[in-house]
This record gives structure tokens, C-alpha cells and sequence, in this order.
């Protein structure tokens, strides 16, 4: 749930120079219960969640211990035979710091998990379970059969709607990436990863798959296909 203090909303607007009729306006709220926030009532959540979406909308972006400050779009590119190596370690120490309670994974090629990459040569899901020992991970897999996992910590299922666009996207933190495929490097397959930390855009990523996480079937033992990694 987000949570915000009247003194982060009062730092945004004046980040933005808006008042507390442009903060209404922007946030489709009235001008009363701006105000009433601003002075110590508690809202309801679906008007916190309408001004963060409002300032963050407009480039800021709200910080831990009451911050504020303007967003920034960094973008990262992993590449090369220890691509995968660099943005698992990524994902781990990102994972140890973020307030998130679990990575969510969109897998539409399954051998993006299972295919042996990197230097030396290794399975994403072997990369994979070390950050399992840190934070739990949820994977949800567009097109089957699924890989066997003999390790705790990831919850696989398969989604029933047509909602990725790379091969697989992994959520982290405020950060997300995406992987692509690259040519061969001494026969084995390589990616690369391209990865975004843009807060509004890791939310709506994290609410899509939520809500498609709920209707999708878990994976049990007669779905799984004898896949080593």
C-alpha cells in the first residue's frame, strides 16, 4: 500500500510550483480533501493513491523517510557473456534493500529460464535461486511445459492471458527488466537485458501482473516437464 505524509505532498507541490487547486485538479480530487490531508487528516487510500499518481505523473517521485525528489529514467544495459551473471547479482542486492515482498517474473520462452548461458554456462534458474534464498519470487509463465524447480522460494504458474512482450520481464524494487536474445557465443545461447528504473512504469508493470497472477492455474507435478538446469 502507498503511504505518503502531508509533508511529502507539500514538498512535491512545491517542487512543482502548483498550489492546492492545480494538486485537485491534477488528482481529480477536491480541493477539500487536499486541503484536509494537508493539515493531518488521514485519507482514504484510493485518494493517496490518486495524488501519488498525480505527482508522479508529473516527474516526482516519492522517497523513503519522508522524501521527495524528481524522477529520473536511468536506463542499463547488460550484455555480453556475463550479462546474466551482473543483473541476477542485480536483482539480489536491489531485492535486500526494496520494500517490495516478492520479484515478479513474466516468462513468455520458458528457455529463457532453462537454457544454458553465460561464462562459464549456467541456467537463468540456477542464477535464479540464489535470489530465492532472499526474497520470494513469483513466475508466471505464458507458453509451457513448465521447468521442474528443486529449490524453495519460487511459486510458479501459467497465465492464461496474452500479456508479455519480451521473452521474459523481471520486476525488482522500482527497477524492471527486460531480456532479448543475442547471437551465440562459443555455442551458447546469450541475452541481453536491458534494465529500466522508472517508478510509474514499475508499478503499472507490478499491478498487471498481480492481477493476472491471481487468475492464473498453479503449476503442480503433472505440468512439469523433466527440464535439467
Amino acid at each position: 500500500m502507498i503511504s505518503l505524509s502531508s509533508q511529502q505532498v507539500k514538498a512535491a507541490r512545491a517542487l512543482l510550483g502548483w498550489t492546492q487547486e492545480d494538486l485537485a485538479d491534477a488528482s481529480c480530487l477536491s480541493l477539500t480533501s487536499i486541503r484536509s490531508f494537508e493539515v493531518g487528516y488521514i485519507p482514504r487510500y484510493s485518494t493517496m493513491n490518486a495524488i501519488c499518481k498525480a505527482v508522479e505523473n508529473a516527474g516526482i517521485e516519492f522517497t523513503e523517510n519522508d522524501g521527495v525528489r524528481r524522477a529520473t529514467a536511468e536506463i542499463k544495459l547488460f550484455r555480453g557473456a556475463s550479462a546474466c551473471d551482473d543483473f541476477f547479482k542485480r536483482v539480489l542486492e536491489t531485492s535486500k534493500t526494496s520494500d517490495a515482498d516478492h520479484v515478479c517474473i513474466f516468462v513468455r520462452d520458458v528457455k529463457v529460464l532453462t537454457q544454458h548461458c553465460g561464462f562459464p554456462p549456467r541456467s537463468n534458474l540456477q542464477r535464479l535461486e540464489k535470489v530465492c534464498t532472499a526474497i520470494e519470487c513469483k513466475c508466471l509463465l505464458l507458453h509451457g511445459p513448465a521447468p521442474v524447480v528443486t529449490f524453495r522460494g519460487l511459486d510458479l504458474r501459467m497465465s492464461t492471458s496474452e500479456l508479455i512482450g519480451p521473452l521474459c520481464v523481471i520486476m525488482y524494487g522500482n527497477r524492471y527488466g527486460y531480456f532479448f536474445r543475442e547471437k551465440l557465443f562459443k555455442g551458447e545461447q546469450q541475452f541481453m537485458i536491458l534494465e529500466f528504473n522508472i517508478l510509474s512504469a514499475a508499478r503499472e508493470y507490478r499491478a498487471q501482473f498481480l492481477s493476472a497472477w491471481e487468475s492464473a492455474k498453479p503449476v503442480v507435478a503433472k505440468d512439469k516437464a523433466r527440464t535439467a538446469f
